[in-house]
């Protein structure tokens, strides 16, 4: 039996029978066409109807990127699903484009972005970034101050999380406002347009101010920046511009939580 139902930009689609159940919450990131970005929650045990429904939706809507959030596994990692290939995991959410060269770069955007909006924190290594988790980093916190302190330091860290994140999510809308208004062709146009004042309207109070963007650079890298990329170009000068500020971003980022870490030095031995 299939049950589905309307809702405000996407919907829900639920397959059941005697053994085998499907649950798929999609959300589609604007309402005219072309279609940005396709987000899919799916849940239940029979992960081949699932893919079969994911695949009926990206016929129907041909999004640029698709983001699947599960915990079946085999559809979390499947290689490609009707036009889109599988770009990038991370916990369990993957992320699917049409198919271009790369795919290294979009993985590790999609990885960073998930990173922060979880708020984790971030250290430099001989290998690579190590992450540790906020809600570890900060028990160890209140273990080891006193209520006043651990209050205190928390506010600092979420402060200065916010004004980082605000100012570059305002970078962001400042490069589209620049370049939007000299994009060539109609229906692109508008669909983007739309989207970005969309954000905006989401992430602004009612005086215009940005306020706590923290949670939002995911989804503005899946639904807004990287499929504006791969509309107009790569090569594109604003193309260019976004991905040097994503870099920036987590440049800025990894500073501004490793300064945090190296006034708690035991913690990294701590959470080894």
């Amino acid at each position: 039996m299939i049950k589905t139902t309307t809702k405000l930009n996407g919907g829900s689609i639920i397959l059941e029978d005697d053994s085998n159940n499907a649950l798929i919450d999609f959300t589609l990131s604007n309402k005219s066409s072309p279609i940005m970005s396709l987000n899919c929650v799916i849940s239940g045990n029979d992960s081949k109807s699932a893919t079969i429904i994911t695949a009926s939706l990206l016929e129907k809507y041909n999004p640029v990127c698709l983001v699947i959030e599960t915990k079946m596994r085999d559809l979390l990692y499947c290689r490609k699903i009707e036009n889109v290939f599988r770009c990038s995991t991370i916990r369990d959410k993957s992320l699917f484009t049409i198919l271009n060269d790369n795919k290294d770069v979009w993985s590790r955007l999609f990885s960073m972005t998930e990173e922060i909006d979880c708020g984790n924190l971030a250290k430099k290594s001989q290998t690579g970034i190590d992450f540790f988790s906020n809600s570890s980093i900060f028990a160890f916190v209140r273990k080891n101050t006193s209520p006043f302190e651990f209050l205190s330091i928390k506010e600092e860290y979420e402060y200065n999380n916010k004004e980082l994140c605000t100012a570059k999510i305002r970078e962001f809308f400042d490069i589209f406002d620049t370049n939007l208004v000299h994009l060539s062709g109609g229906e692109i146009k508008n669909s983007l347009t739309t989207l970005v004042e969309s954000f905006k309207k989401n992430i602004r109070d009612e005086r215009g101010v940005y306020y706590n963007s923290s949670s939002s650079f995911q989804k503005i890298f899946t639904d807004l920046v990287l499929p504006y990329i791969l509309t107009i170009g790569e090569s594109h000068n604003s193309s260019t511009n976004m991905i040097e500020l994503f870099s920036k971003t987590f440049v800025d980022y990894i500073t501004m939580t490793e300064e945090f870490l190296l006034r708690f030095g035991p913690i990294l031995d701590s959470k080894q």
